[in-house]
């Protein structure tokens, strides 16, 4: 999860609304000899979890939306080795996260 900018958004009171903008990035690895259906199926599988619980609750005082999420296939991972054995698939999720502090 990494945070890309933060807003206050509202003033009240005690307590005032902050918003924060990121995204979620989930790497998703399969062995390289299998292709890339698994990798692809799983990638679509998280996609999946995050579509259809959208908006979270996180607590009385705050929330969290979760926007469209993107699956981009990397293709085999390569990083630290000479051959790679494992293929890459990453879904990236934007979101919105307001807390009131």
């Amino acid at each position: 999860m990494r945070n890309t900018d933060a807003a206050q958004v509202e003033l009240g009171g005690n307590k005032n609304q902050h918003r924060n903008n990121g995204f979620v990035i989930v790497n998703v690895f399969t062995p390289l000899n299998k292709g890339d259906g698994d990798a692809l199926t799983l990638a679509e599988t998280v996609a999946t979890i995050f579509r259809t619980n959208q908006h979270v609750s996180t607590g009385a005082d705050g929330s969290m939306i979760f926007r469209d999420p993107l699956v981009e296939p990397i293709g085999p991972d390569g990083q630290g080795v000479s051959v790679s054995s494992y293929y890459q698939v990453n879904v990236t999720v934007p979101f919105v996260r307001d807390t009131v502090y």
